[in-house]
C-alpha cells in the first residue's frame, strides 16, 4: 500500500476530550512509549511497546491490560507520562518488530541511540553476516518465526522518535514517527489485583492529542482516512497478522452470507435448535480452550450483549440487549473487559458491584457482521429488544429501514446446569456465554463509567470465520466481515487483507 503520510504531514490538535475519545472508537492498535529514569552513564532510557488491549472508558480516561512481564510495565507508575501513537496499516512490519524485542536487557530499540557507537556498529555488521539481522528487503522473504528470532543489535529499522504532533516544544515523552495520531497521557493508576496475577489494569488520562489532517473529519468527528491513498488503522488478529479497518463496506458475495439458524447438535457444552434444520451442523465450530476464546476478541470487534437470565427479562419475556463498542481481551485465557458509559441505562444491571455479587451475572456475547448495521442501530436506539421489535412484530412499518433493523432470535440450549435457556441474535457469527467477575468505576466524581470484567465460559464460531491452522478469528475471502464503530452512526469494517482503503484488495 502506498502511503503519503511522510510527505510534509499536517496535524490538528484536538482540544475536546470527546474528540480525543473518538480516536479510540475503533479500538486501534497503538505504540505505547515511555521515558524511564535518567542514568548518569546513559541518560534517560526510552522504550516502546505495542498494545492492543486498550479501550476508551469515557471522559479523558483510557484503560488497558498490560502483561507484568513487559519491560514497559516496570517503567510505569502513577503520574508517569506516556504517549500512545496509533498505528497505520503501513506500520505493520514495524509493529511486529517492536513486539519481538524486549527493552529489559538494556538495549535500545531505537537506531538513533547507536549513531555514534562504533563498537556497536561493528558488532552489528558481524551480526548481519551471521543472519541474525535482516535488511528490509530480506525481511519480506523471511518466515514469521525467523523474524521473531532477530536480535536487532543496532535497533529496529525505521523506528524513530519524534515530537508529538510535530510540536515545537519539548515534551515529557515522545511519539513514534510515521503513525496516524499522537495522544499524550498520564498514568492514573497501575493495579495488580483487578484482572489476574499476570496483568496490570492500567488507567491513563489523556492530556492532549494530535491527529493527521488526512485522517480527521472535523464535521463528523470521525477518525478514518479521507482518501484511498492514506493508511487505515489496524486490528490485531493474532499469529503476527493484522486486519485493516476501512470506512467503506468491502464487497461481499451475497451467496456467502452465513446462515446462523442452528448450532451444532452434539453432546457438547452448547447445542441449539432452530427453524431451519437444513443447515449443516458442521457450519459451527465449538472452541475448547481459553486461548481460542481470547482470539475471538483480539480484533476488538463491536459486540452485542444479551442478558438471558430470568431476572433480566421484562414481563413480556424480552431480554435486555446492549451494544458494546468498547470491548477488549485482557489475557490469553478467555478474560475480557468492556465499558458501560455513564449515559447507558443498562448500568443498573451491573450496579450490584463487588466480586461475589457480580459473579452471578451471566450474559451471551455475540459478534454481528456487515449487513447487520440496522440491527445494531435498533439495539442502540432502544432500551431493550424482544418480540415487540422482532421478526414477528406485525406493527412495524414495512420499510427498508425497518426490515434492516428487524431482530430475529436464535435459541441456544446448553447442558451446563449453570446456564439458563439462552437466546442470541441471529446473523451473528460467534456466540460466547460469559460471566462477570468484577465491576469497577473509572472515576465516580468526573466520569462514573463502569468497566466490567468477565470470563468467556463457552464459545461457538461459524466455520467461515475461524482459521483452524492459526487459531484466528478471520472471515474467509468474500464473506461479510465484523464491525467497528467509528463514531456517530458510522461503521468501520475489518478487512482481513490489505486493501486500497476502500475495502477492496490492493
Amino acid at each position: 500500500m502506498t502511503d503519503n503520510n511522510h510527505a510534509a504531514p499536517l496535524w490538528i490538535q484536538l482540544e475536546d476530550s470527546s474528540d480525543q475519545l473518538n480516536l479510540f472508537s475503533a479500538c486501534p492498535v497503538c505504540f505505547l512509549s515511555v521515558i524511564g529514569p535518567s542514568s548518569s552513564s546513559t541518560g534517560p532510557k526510552c522504550n516502546v511497546m505495542v498494545i492492543s488491549w486498550l479501550i476508551a472508558a469515557g471522559g479523558d480516561c483510557l484503560v488497558m491490560s498490560m502483561n507484568k512481564r513487559r519491560h514497559t510495565s516496570t517503567m510505569l507508575n502513577s503520574g508517569s507520562p506516556v504517549c500512545l501513537s496509533i498505528i497505520g496499516s503501513h506500520n505493520e512490519e514495524l509493529a511486529l518488530n517492536v513486539g519481538s524485542v524486549s527493552g529489559r536487557w538494556g538495549k535500545s530499540k531505537f537506531p538513533q541511540d547507536y549513531s555514534n557507537d562504533k563498537d556497536q556498529q561493528t558488532k552489528t555488521r558481524d551480526s548481519n553476516n551471521d543472519k541474525t539481522y535482516a535488511s528490509r528487503g530480506d525481511q519480506a522473504r523471511m518466515s514469521k518465526r525467523a523474524k521473531k528470532r532477530q536480535r536487532f543489535e543496532m535497533g529496529i529499522p525505521g523506528l524513530r522518535r519524534e515530537k508529538q504532533g510535530k510540536e515545537g516544544k519539548e515534551a515529557e515523552t515522545f511519539a513514534i514517527e510515521g503513525t496516524l495520531a499522537h495522544i499524550h497521557c498520564q498514568v492514573v493508576s497501575k493495579e495488580e489485583s483487578i484482572i489476574d496475577d499476570e496483568h496490570y489494569f492500567v488507567r491513563v488520562a489523556m492530556l492532549r492529542a494530535f491527529v493527521r489532517t488526512a485522517h480527521w473529519d472535523p464535521d463528523t468527528k470521525i477518525f478514518a482516512p479521507k482518501s484511498l491513498e492514506h493508511s487505515s488503522t489496524s486490528s490485531f488478529l493474532g499469529s503476527q497478522s493484522f486486519g485493516y479497518v476501512v470506512r467503506n463496506p468491502p464487497t461481499i458475495d451475497n451467496a456467502k452470507l452465513p446462515v446462523h439458524s442452528k448450532l451444532p447438535q452434539q453432546n457438547s457444552a452448547l447445542k441449539c435448535t432452530g427453524n431451519h434444520p437444513k443447515e449443516a451442523e458442521s457450519a459451527w465450530i465449538q472452541l475448547d480452550d481459553g486461548k481460542q476464546f481470547s482470539r475471538l476478541l483480539y480484533p476488538n470487534p463491536l459486540c452485542l450483549l444479551v442478558f438471558n437470565g430470568h431476572e433480566d427479562r421484562d414481563k413480556e419475556g424480552a431480554a435486555n440487549t446492549v451494544v458494546l463498542e468498547r470491548v477488549t481481551a485482557t489475557n490469553n485465557t478467555g478474560s475480557f473487559m468492556f465499558c458501560i458509559p455513564n449515559t447507558s441505562k443498562h448500568q443498573g444491571v451491573f450496579r450490584t458491584g463487588g466480586d461475589a455479587s457480580s459473579a452471578r451475572r451471566s450474559f451471551l456475547l455475540s459478534v454481528p457482521v456487515q449487513g447487520m448495521e440496522g440491527v445494531v442501530k435498533t439495539v442502540k436506539d432502544c432500551d431493550r429488544v424482544g418480540c415487540s421489535i422482532g421478526q414477528d412484530d406485525k406493527t412495524t412499518p414495512e420499510t427498508p429501514e425497518a426490515a434492516a433493523g428487524r431482530i430475529s432470535w436464535q435459541p441456544i440450549l446448553t447442558d451446563d446446569p449453570k446456564w439458563p435457556h439462552q437466546r442470541g441474535i441471529a446473523g451473528c457469527i460467534a456466540h460466547m456465554p460469559c460471566r462477570v467477575y468484577k465491576v469497577v468505576r473509572t472515576d465516580e466524581a468526573t466520569n462514573p463509567a463502569m468497566v466490567v470484567f468477565a470470563n468467556i465460559e463457552h464459545a461457538l464460531v461459524h466455520s467461515n470465520y475461524w482459521d483452524k491452522e492459526k487459531n484466528r478469528f478471520v472471515p474467509k475471502v468474500g464473506f461479510a466481515t465484523y464491525l467497528k464503530r467509528l463514531g456517530s452512526d458510522s461503521f468501520g469494517y475489518v478487512s482481513a487483507i490489505k486493501t486500497d482503503g476502500s475495502g477492496q484488495p490492493e
